[in-house]
């Protein structure tokens, strides 16, 4: 058990690393990569075409030329701007999504329209021009801002904040051409973006303007990791040594547990894996964000769920092996014999089959049932065991579904006395008071107010836990109330076993049936024994009747002279029809007279 369960945990620890490792490697080199490539520094100035508001606070800018997008062209995409006099050229960006095919490098993944949301740190320009252009330098301006407002004069003027500008130098070469820019990661918060072409001088493109909003995915944050020693360093940080350090306590943990309940949950196969399966999907179709900013992120929440799903598995497959045992009571009544005697017989049999797990007492066995309920009852409350050491009654079954047998005393009530441990939910107390001051003394208020708590708490754990904070606000609540509200009621067992006497009596009455039935077999052949023994003593009487009255009809015919004389006697009483076998006959007895004359001694 202890190898299989270290077998276990080396797996997850070496597949759960190597995912988490791939994946931050993955954000690593995407961030390394955006660094790389971008040449250009954000600066704090002010641009050209953006007015301030007043004298007083020079960072307060209209945003109507920030608002304001390009000219479109007739009959193309949303993203298709004039390049002067030399062509076009559109936008376009990589889908966020990992689980998304690779795009080959000319593929256009998604255009660039109004509204759209970026979550990738990247942008492609592709422009189209003549097909005897040359090389043509431009300058991409790129600014990130936000929108603000304040009061004055009892209006509400909205501004543009916390400007970013990043100016990026491009080159266009030939007739088809395409120049991919980097923009700054914006940690995950959503960032309006006003994006336009300037030539070398500075004059800007005419209508070559694009509006649209920016908002990096969690998991494309820098993570802090800069070389492969950082990230090696990290893995073994926040993956192997949690990891390492968790799941020997998890088992440790899981097996105390087992001590107590006996048996896990026993949850069947098919639940476990579609549990699998549903997770799987979600994740992939609505939570491998969420998935994927806990690796880069917040891995020790990841490396802690592993923790549990390791105490999970030592539950589900440790502990002794369950038996199952079957109870019986024989229910029995009053009869007369057939010599007329008052006997008892059984009416009918009282059965309980049941789940049973060895403890480390010998002879103690715990009862234990599958689910959820009944092992969180077993846990928080006590498990009803039954002691079997004494009981001469029991009976070890080799073929069947069951492993072992139980005689109970037909006296008793029941084959096996059993309530298992529930469950409650108490949210009464007994109180003295009475009327409304009753109802409301016997409110277990704490009940509410821790609920209201844990609710408070998640709330404010929520930003630290991915921004899930609804999420974990309902976690706590639901936590906080089911926790104090919950009591366990403890279960019972007993068993009344037959006295020894009864199952010995049951083994003389099964013998002495087999008695009686091999007595009746043996008669049975001995009187068809007999029966073919007298029928065929029977045929050779009659044979041997026959050929004696034959032998002296012979010898009367002879001494009288009188030839035929009993043929005649014995034709007159056959049918005449039957004359071909009365010549036979009478060659027949023409031979007998013939061979048997007696000698003149």
């Amino acid at each position: 058990m202890s190898r299989r369960l270290a077998s276990v945990a080396l797996a997850l620890l070496l597949v759960t690393s190597a995912v988490a490792i791939a994946a931050v490697g993955g954000a690593v080199a995407a961030e390394s990569e955006n660094t790389s490539a971008n040449e250009t520094e954000p600066v704090n100035e002010s641009v050209d075409g953006l007015e301030d508001v007043d004298d007083r606070d020079a960072d307060r800018l209209t945003i109507d030329d920030l608002e304001r997008g390009g000219d479109l062209v007739p009959g193309a995409d949303p993203s298709m701007r004039w390049l002067s006099d030399q062509g076009s050229v559109y936008v376009d960006y990589p889908s966020a999504d990992p689980l998304a095919p690779s795009a080959e490098e000319w593929e256009v993944q998604n255009v660039l329209g109004p509204g759209a949301t970026v979550e990738r740190d990247e942008l492609t320009l592709n422009a189209e021009r003549p097909r005897d252009a040359g090389s043509e330098e431009y300058r991409l301006v790129v600014v990130h801002w936000d929108r603000g407002s304040v009061m004055e004069d009892g209006e509400r003027i909205e501004y543009a904040e916390n400007r970013d500008v990043n100016n990026h130098s491009i080159a266009f070469d030939g007739p088809r051409d395409r120049v991919t820019i980097d923009l700054p990661n914006t940690d995950g918060e959503s960032r309006e973006v006003t994006m336009w072409l300037e030539t070398e001088d500075g004059d800007p493109v005419d209508g070559a303007r694009w509006t649209f909003t920016h908002q990096s995915a969690p998991y494309t944050v820098d993570a802090g990791i800069d070389t492969m020693g950082d990230l090696l360093a990290w893995g073994a940080l926040v993956f192997v040594a949690p990891l390492a350090l968790g799941i020997p306590v998890a088992v440790k943990g899981a097996n105390g547990v087992l001590s107590q309940t006996g048996k896990g949950p026993m949850l069947p196969g098919v639940i476990y894996g579609a549990l699998a399966v549903a997770g799987m999907f979600l994740v992939a179709v609505w939570g491998w964000r969420t998935a994927l900013t806990a690796i880069v992120h917040r891995p020790l929440l990841f490396s802690a769920g592993l923790v549990v799903l390791a105490f999970w598995a030592v539950l589900e497959g440790g502990g002794h092996d369950t038996i199952r045992a079957l109870f019986v009571r024989d229910e029995l009544a009053e009869a007369t014999s057939p010599s007329g005697e008052d006997v008892h017989d059984t009416v009918y049999e009282d059965m309980s089959d049941r789940r049973l797990v060895r403890t480390e007492t010998e002879g103690e066995y715990v009862l234990v049932e599958s689910g959820i309920r009944p092992f969180l009852a077993r846990w928080f409350g006590v498990a009803p065991t039954l002691d079997v050491s004494e009981l001469s009654t029991q009976i070890d079954v080799r073929k069947g579904k069951w492993d072992k047998g139980f005689v109970a005393d037909p006296n008793s009530e029941r084959a096996l006395e059993y309530e298992r441990p529930r469950l409650t939910l108490d949210l009464t107390k007994e109180t003295d008071e009475s009327g409304w001051l009753g109802t409301l003394s016997s409110i277990r208020w704490n009940v509410f107010a821790w609920s209201l708590a844990g609710g408070l708490f998640g709330w404010m754990l929520g930003p630290a836990l991915l921004g899930l904070s609804t999420a974990v606000a309902i976690a706590g609540l639901l936590l906080g109330f089911l926790i104090p509200a919950t009591g366990v009621k403890e279960g019972t067992v007993e068993f009344d076993a037959a006295p020894v006497h009864y199952t010995q009596a049951r083994q003389v009455l099964a013998g002495s049936c087999k008695e009686y039935a091999d007595a009746a077999t043996i008669d049975e052949l001995e009187k068809i024994a007999w029966s073919e023994r007298s029928r065929t003593a029977i045929d050779a009487r009659a044979v041997q009747s026959e050929m004696d009255q034959t032998v002296t009809e012979a010898m009367i015919e002879d001494e009288l002279g009188l030839s035929g004389m009993f043929d005649a006697e014995s034709n007159d009483d056959e049918p005449e029809e039957q004359t071909e076998q009365q010549d036979r006959q009478s060659r027949g007895d023409e031979t007998d007279e013939t061979a048997m004359v007696p000698a003149d001694d």
